[in-house]
């Protein structure tokens, strides 16, 4: 049974990927964006005429944090995947609570991230640690924040929360400041790797099929939690 979804952030990597595969498999999606120049507005756009080659893609050019146009967003979905954020910069992402508070929706994902975790000095986390007090950076204590305030808002409600926390993610249409393609761009213009820190670090990725895929799963399914 197709479903109708709204994707914030359809412009961005992740929101992107989910978009198209949403559509691929039968279902109505109306996405929105500010196209912020937090990094290329071109690659953005190339992102949303993709998408509008589809024929049950809907999308407006909106600014969550501006009341006014938030107001104008249509308002029966089957579920809100909220994946808008500044991408790579260590600010506050945009919370959807007035939409979503006032109209009731069924279901919403929020896009949490494994940066709340910080340097726990062990190879596993889990999604009931406690040890979320003193956040290791500005961009996690808003992650945190948005989950904690979520909830809040929707405790009393019927709505479904379900809070994925992304392991940095790769992949097709991919971010160009992240590390993974700075580095092919690197190798391809003979340019010297520019390497942080010893070289030593390790980190955990994430193919960003398998998130839409994570992603998918919980559209399909009314599980509330943190994953």
């Amino acid at each position: 049974m197709s479903k109708k979804v709204l994707v914030t952030g359809c412009a961005g990597f992740i929101g992107y990927n989910l978009s198209i595969e949403m559509l691929n498999e039968g279902n109505e999606v109306y996405g929105i964006d500010n196209l912020n120049s937090a990094y290329s507005t071109t690659l953005k756009k190339a992102r949303i005429e993709k998408l509008n080659d589809k024929e049950s893609f809907s999308f407006a050019d909106i600014d969550l944090s501006d009341i006014n146009s938030v107001n104008t967003i249509e308002k029966n979905f089957d579920t809100v995947v909220h994946l808008a954020a500044r991408a790579g910069v260590r600010q506050s992402f945009l919370n959807p609570e007035v939409y979503i508070k006032n109209n009731g929706i069924g279901k919403l994902i929020l896009a949490s991230t494994s940066s709340i975790y910080g340097d726990s000095g062990s190879h596993k986390v889990s999604e009931d640690v406690d040890e979320l007090d003193s956040p290791p950076s500005v961009y996690a204590a808003t992650k945190i924040a948005g989950e904690n305030i979520s909830k809040t808002i929707l405790e009393d409600s019927e709505t479904v929360i379900s809070i994925p926390r992304f392991f940095t993610v790769y992949g097709p249409w991919g971010r160009p400041d992240m590390s993974i393609l700075r580095f092919i761009y690197w190798i391809q213009s003979g340019e010297s790797l520019r390497l942080y820190g010893n070289g030593e670090q390790k980190r955990a990725f994430t193919y960003v099929n398998d998130v839409v895929d994570a992603l998918k799963n919980l559209i399909d399914k009314d599980i509330s939690g943190t994953f």
